[in-house]
């Protein structure tokens, strides 16, 4: 097969790190990294423990509420076992755009050995560490070929988890390379989403620093929604768009539903149920959404193609006069707003309660264009 012989490499590269005068090294150097108390408040998809030297993670199935599976983090490097991870991780393949944007925040950009598509980066640094031949491109996480991978030297892969499990997982297993699914998407309380920052900070080994952003993220976010509380008026949103002949709408128990909700805002389909999109035709959003005061994350910039996909949207109130989509740089958005929710909720509120007097300047959002 093509791999082999980078399979056989990759063994004897592999043992020759586990040397046992590496592992003493590598644990008289480790062991003595302070620890963090790393208590989870609002995620519902993974847990932590502290452990001697380390962190148990326990990763949450989003659809049984079952652990799916466990990693031991360790900063002992003479620990061995299945899904024992060495801290810090410094060669990560990142597949995922939220995790991409939560490392950005970290400072831990130059441990990122891969992405998926370099289209889709926002932060500049990776964009020039790609451009130097420092990060490599995989591709979709569902098809990749697995010799980039072992060519990349990655230690870690961080992907979204759409699927059950990662493509040849078991291979990459037996190489010493350890796929990690992020499930923050699947997170029903934006503060939860933005939680996951803590399992980045740990594999990096910037606990402390994650910690104490995520408690800022967290104080901020809570005051925008305690004063959006007060609100008397609360507008009627719609979200998303449509792809061929189906609408897809945020569903009821998801993270962008709870923003809207906490923005002061009733989303028009806020009793639906599940934490993913939910499907409507196209005659089902008109009937619904006819006089709905806002539209948001229309999935383009201008309303002159949004017409081409489906004229009859120029029937609705939202349409002409509050439609609202991702800054000109999409990509800031899928990549930040995981991390910075209190900013995205700062844009809704200065959206739809501009009497508030917030924020002069919105961070993720711009008026539609003609």
């Amino acid at each position: 097969m093509r791999w082999t012989p980078l399979l056989l490499y990759a063994f004897f590269l592999l043992a020759a790190c586990a040397s046992p005068v590496d592992k003493n090294e590598a644990k008289n150097v480790n062991v003595d990294h302070e620890l963090v108390d790393m208590h989870v408040d609002f995620a519902q998809n993974f847990t932590l423990e502290s452990i001697e030297n380390g962190y148990i993670l326990h990763l949450i199935d989003p659809n049984t509420l079952k652990t799916e599976r466990t990693y031991t983090l360790t900063y002992d490097h003479s620990v061995e076992g299945e899904n024992t991870i060495h801290l810090p991780c410094s060669r990560i393949a990142n597949l995922s755009q939220t995790s991409v944007g939560m490392m950005s925040i970290l400072g831990a950009t130059n441990s990122i050995t891969g992405i998926s598509n370099i289209n889709y980066v926002y932060d500049p640094k990776i964009i020039a560490r790609f451009n130097k031949k420092q990060v490599a491109e995989f591709g979709d996480e569902t098809n990749f070929p697995i010799e980039k991978i072992v060519a990349s030297e990655s230690r870690i892969i961080l992907y979204s988890g759409f699927g059950k499990d990662f493509p040849q997982a078991s291979k990459l297993t037996e190489l010493g390379i350890t796929p990690i699914p992020n499930y923050d998407w699947r997170e029903t309380h934006p503060l939860g989403k933005a939680e996951w920052i803590k399992v980045i900070g740990i594999l990096c080994g910037k606990e402390a620093a994650a910690n104490s952003y995520f408690e800022k993220v967290k104080s901020s976010y809570l005051k925008l929604a305690q004063k959006a509380a007060l609100v008397e008026h609360r507008p009627t949103v719609m979200s998303g768009n449509i792809y061929g002949s189906v609408w897809y709408s945020p569903a009821g128990e998801s993270y962008m539903s709870m923003l809207f909700a906490d923005a002061g805002a009733d989303y028009v389909y806020r009793f639906t149920q599940g934490t993913g999109s939910i499907e409507r035709g196209i005659e089902q959003i008109l009937k619904d959404n006819l006089t709905t005061e806002f539209w948001m994350n229309p999935g383009d910039f201008s309303k002159a193609r949004l017409l081409e996909n489906a004229p009859q949207i120029k029937h609705l109130k939202a349409f002409e006069s509050n439609t609202y989509c991702y800054t000109h740089n999409g990509n800031k958005f899928w990549e930040r707003s995981a991390s910075e929710p209190h900013l995205v909720l700062s844009d809704l509120l200065q959206l739809f309660h501009p009497e508030l007097g917030g924020s002069d300047s919105l961070h993720f959002y711009q008026k539609i264009q003609p």
